[in-house]
């Protein structure tokens, strides 16, 4: 009975949006969708102010996404290849408006990499922040 009600939380958690919106899903699927050169799926999952440290950023969200991309697509290629993200570490900061995510990366030649991504909670949706 208690293995049910576990399926139906996360069922209803699935349908309402809070597990695919999550740091972890976001981060993982960022960096899943960077490695594979998809560039529009990656941009999807980031957010960019209009300002850093108070200079008006000219590049267009895309172009810097395109080149974020086209690195993350060079190391992973470089490597053989992605085969496992798993987020280690979720913490919260802000009251819980934004996060640090830790990402534990291995690739096919066995090299294992670390990353860290700050995420922000944009109306209710998390998005790496760049």
């Amino acid at each position: 009975m208690l293995r049910l009600k576990s399926c139906f939380v996360f069922v209803l958690l699935l349908l309402t949006g809070q597990v695919l919106a999550s740091p972890e899903f976001v981060s993982e699927s960022f960096i899943r969708a960077a490695a594979a050169g998809d560039t529009a799926t990656a941009e999807s999952f980031v957010y960019m102010q209009n300002t850093e440290a108070g200079v008006l950023t000219t590049l267009p969200i895309a172009k810097i996404v395109d080149v974020m991309v086209q690195k993350a697509q060079a190391v992973s290629a470089s490597k053989g290849g992605l085969t496992s993200i798993k987020t280690s570490q979720v913490t919260y900061i802000e009251e819980g408006k934004r996060a640090r995510a830790q990402i534990q990366l291995e690739f096919a030649d066995g090299t294992r990499d670390s990353d860290s991504l700050r995420l922000v909670n944009i109306q209710g949706q998390w998005k790496v922040e760049i």
